[in-house]
């Protein structure tokens, strides 16, 4: 449409008073910003709760909002409070504090004997994290029509018959197109 408002327009809208600039704005991001969350966190609650934590920090900002890009500013916001979960969910250790679990026995062993363990779980992460970065580079690469229905089905979590009916396909043509993407993700990741 050639009257619709800018994101910057919305955010300006929205802290002169209009509670609808908002709702447009969330509708835009909706999908996009809890679909990294999920692929971000370990459980859906957790996707949910920082999601609602970025919407509530653009509308209490809006009114202090300057940025060129209202979009890269959701963003960092997005990432600063993934940024903070995280920390938070890292438990504070000390080298010399004894194992959990071991009440303080005489040769229990402390923090600075787990280093290396440490070390090779630090390792498998990254791997992990590697996977996860060449997974989503492998989707990017995608056809567009498969990767609405990868999305569709892992992100959202979506049934095939939901799939056909928001793409006004048939069931065979979603799970057909879920399986040449499935294939071409299995090529891409080996080679």
């Amino acid at each position: 449409m050639a009257d619709e408002r800018t994101d910057s327009e919305l955010v300006a809208a929205f802290a002169a008073g209009d509670a609808a600039a908002m709702e447009e704005l969330v509708s835009r991001y909706r999908r996009a910003l809890f679909s990294w969350f999920t692929l971000q966190t370990p459980d859906r609650a957790t996707a949910e709760d920082l999601y609602q934590d970025v919407w509530l920090k653009i509308v209490r900002g809006a009114s202090s909002f300057h940025d060129v890009s209202f979009k890269a500013w959701m963003w960092r916001i997005a990432r600063n409070r993934l940024i903070d979960h995280r920390r938070k969910m890292r438990p504070e250790l000390t080298l010399d504090q004894p194992v959990a679990g071991t009440d303080g026995e005489a040769d229990a062993p402390s923090n600075v004997d787990r280093v290396q363990d440490a070390r090779a779980s630090v390792a498998e992460e990254m791997q992990g994290e590697e996977r996860r970065r060449a997974l989503r580079d492998a989707v990017a690469k995608l056809p567009e029509a498969h990767r609405q229905i990868v999305a569709m089905r892992l992100v959202e979590n979506m049934a095939f018959k939901d799939i056909a009916e928001r793409l006004g396909i048939s069931i065979n043509t979603a799970l057909g197109r879920m399986h040449d993407a499935t294939e071409k993700l299995r090529a891409m990741m080996k080679g």
